[in-house]
């Protein structure tokens, strides 16, 4: 029997760095990541969610509240005065 996956989507800041780009995940406490540049950074940002949420159980885990919506003028104060590359939604599917 095929069991259904849910996709999910978070919002991911990236912030300039001196070589790289850093991956943050306002609405996901703890999920960072890096990469060298945009492409790289949005991989290893879909990386790194998945990572996260691999032991996620649909029946008995509750995904943390989508509260930003990915727009600057909204972002969240505690990363308002980070060098800001872009904002990507980046996607997976839950395990």
């Amino acid at each position: 029997m095929k069991t259904e996956t849910q996709k999910i989507s978070y919002y991911a800041i990236l912030e300039k760095g001196e070589t790289g780009l850093g991956v943050i995940f306002p609405d996901v406490p703890g999920c960072i990541s890096y990469g060298d540049d945009i492409e790289d950074a949005k991989i290893m940002g879909t990386e790194a969610l998945s990572l996260h949420f691999d032991d996620f159980d649909s029946a008995t885990d509750i995904l943390p509240p989508k509260l930003w919506n990915g727009s600057i003028e909204t972002i969240p104060n505690e990363f308002s005065n980070i060098n800001i590359a872009d904002i990507v939604l980046i996607s997976i599917q839950l395990p």
